[in-house]
């Protein structure tokens, strides 16, 4: 993704929610790093966003991170507090304006996918009964299976 592309989408991403929090005036500078690398902003002010392939030496933050995090920040799909401590942006400024910034944008319509259960996991990767195969079905049923001597164990079959 070139630097150009990736201010293009961000300006696409960035939807206003609250308008009423974005009404104070803040500004927010991101510093990309490796592909895409460059800095733009996106800024605050009465009620409204603009987003400027530019630096901007007045920020209130200072957001350093890669083309990927940035998209996902401003698509709503990523807290801006949860990727500060997890290390995927650094910060410099009014930090403590993070939450706010995080609540004046729009959270993205489609769900994260959450992780699934372990149990629906377990169910989906145990393997298939040996009766199913076509070289168990010249053994016959379970009860033929059950008189050679297979044992099932954590959900593994395994002969005696």
């Amino acid at each position: 993704m070139t630097y150009a592309e990736l201010v293009k989408q961000v300006k696409k991403n960035i939807k206003v929610s609250d308008k009423t929090l974005a009404k104070n005036h803040f500004a927010v500078e991101f510093d990309i790093q490796g592909e895409g690398e460059g800095a733009f902003y996106v800024e605050f002010f009465d009620g409204k966003v603009d987003v400027e392939p530019y630096e901007y030496y007045d920020y209130d933050i200072r957001i350093r991170t890669d083309a990927a995090t940035a998209l996902e920040l401003t698509g709503g799909k990523l807290d801006f507090e949860k990727a500060l401590l997890t290390g995927r942006l650094s910060a410099e400024g009014k930090v403590d304006r993070l939450t706010n910034l995080g609540r004046v944008l729009k959270k993205d319509s489609k769900k994260i996918s959450k992780k699934e259960d372990p149990k629906k996991i377990s169910k989906k990767t145990e393997p298939k009964k040996i009766s199913k195969k076509p070289a168990a079905k010249s053994i016959g049923t379970k009860k033929a299976t059950k008189a050679i001597g297979a044992k099932k164990t954590a959900g593994h079959i395994t002969a005696k």
